[in-house]
C-alpha cells in the first residue's frame, strides 16, 4: 500500500487474469466517451467506455474494498457506488485536470477509485496525476493496481503516446454533502 497526499494505492489488488477476464467480456463494446451528461469535448477528454454493472464478481471486490478503505481513512457518508466503466486510452487520447465531483442534486461523488488493467509495457504515458494542493504527483501504477482518492481532488489522465491502457474507474456516492 502507498499513500500519496490524499490517496491510497495498492498493488496486485486484482490478478492479471482478473483484469483480462473484464476485458474480455467489455472491451469489444467501448464508445466515445463524454464528459458530464455526456457531452463530447475532445480537448477536455478523449477515450473510449463503457459502463460496468456492478453486480460484476470484480466490480463487487472493488465495492467491498472501497468502503472498507473509506471506513479506516475518510469515514464519508456512503449510500451507493455508480458510474463503472471501463475506459481504453488509445494513442493521443487523455482526459485534462478536472474533479470527479460532479454536479448532481441528490448524490455527491465522495471517493474515486481507478484500477489499472492495462500491462504498463503495453503503453507509454497516460499516467495518472493527483494535484491535491500546489504539487502534481503521478500516480505508478502496475496491472491490477487500484488507486483511491477523494473526488474533490483535481486530477488528470496525461496523453498516451504509445500503445493503449485500460481502466476500470467508479465513484462511491452520498446524498449529502461531505459527511
Amino acid at each position: 500500500m502507498g499513500n500519496y497526499s490524499h490517496a491510497l494505492l495498492f498493488d496486485n489488488f486484482l490478478s492479471k487474469e482478473e483484469c483480462e477476464q473484464l476485458l474480455v467480456s467489455y472491451a469489444n463494446n467501448l464508445k466515445i466517451a463524454g464528459v458530464g451528461k455526456g457531452n463530447v469535448s475532445k480537448n477536455i477528454r478523449s477515450a473510449k467506455a463503457i459502463r460496468i454493472k456492478k453486480t460484476e464478481p470484480i466490480v463487487s471486490k472493488v465495492i467491498d474494498f472501497c468502503l472498507e478503505k473509506n471506513q479506516d481513512n475518510w469515514k464519508f457518508d456512503i449510500d451507493d457506488i455508480r458510474g463503472f466503466q471501463l475506459i481504453r486510452y488509445d494513442e493521443g487520447d487523455h482526459y485534462d485536470w478536472h474533479l470527479d465531483i460532479g454536479k448532481g442534486k441528490s448524490h455527491f461523488r465522495k471517493l474515486s477509485f481507478v484500477v489499472l488493467l492495462s500491462d504498463p509495457a503495453q503503453y507509454e504515458g497516460g499516467d495518472l496525476v493527483l494535484r491535491p494542493g500546489h504539487e502534481a504527483k503521478s500516480i505508478p501504477l502496475s496491472i491490477g493496481s487500484l488507486v483511491i482518492f477523494p473526488s474533490f481532488v483535481l486530477h488528470k489522465v496525461e496523453p498516451v503516446t504509445r500503445g493503449f491502457r485500460h481502466v476500470l474507474v467508479g465513484w462511491l456516492v452520498g446524498n449529502r454533502p461531505f459527511r
